[in-house]
């Protein structure tokens, strides 16, 4: 029981604050109330699937389930937005790619205090709302200016995302 409780912790925090990131990253077309909408109904999936995964045991499925959900509510959220396909397109992957990277260094950060399920987590939403407000202060324009300039960066942003799916391919088979 007590497993199930942090890995619950541990997926509501991922699934609303990758849904921040990637609004943060976006020019919305519409306001605070329809990200407040969506990023509820992302945590609902996200913890009801938590739940139903890690009752049956199959974290493999759960994994598989949240890169789906990531890419209907990648879908769902573009709609929100101000940016043509492809600049969405760039921004859904970096998003993905900084959340990547988030959990990685979570889980391996995390392995170093006596309670890692916990210290996981904890990381894992510190390092999120690092990343949230080094965008929103510092960052945010000379993001857009790189989402403006897509083609010049797509390599870059295909090739990290393919080097961290083949960590997670790796761990989830």
């Amino acid at each position: 029981m007590n497993d199930l409780i942090s890995n619950i912790l541990r997926g509501s925090v991922s699934a609303v604050l990758y849904v921040v990131l990637l609004v943060t990253l976006t020019k919305a077309r519409f306001g605070r109330t329809s990200t407040i909408v969506v990023t509820t109904f992302v945590f609902v999936i996200g913890i009801g699937s938590t739940i139903w995964f890690y009752v049956y045991g199959d974290l493999t499925a759960l994994s598989r389930f949240t890169v789906v959900l990531f890419i209907v509510v990648g879908l769902v959220l573009k709609t929100m937005t101000k940016l043509n396909f492809m600049q969405w397109c760039f921004t859904f992957l970096t998003s993905l790619n900084i959340g990547m990277m988030i959990i990685i260094l979570s889980f391996h950060l995390g392995r170093l205090f006596p309670e890692p399920q916990y210290a996981n987590t904890i990381l894992r939403l510190v390092l999120y709302l690092i990343v949230i407000f080094l965008f929103r202060r510092f960052l945010l324009p000379s993001y857009q200016s790189a989402v403006d300039n897509w083609p010049i960066f797509s390599a870059l942003i295909l090739c990290i995302f393919v080097s961290l799916s083949y960590y997670f391919s790796m761990f989830t088979t």
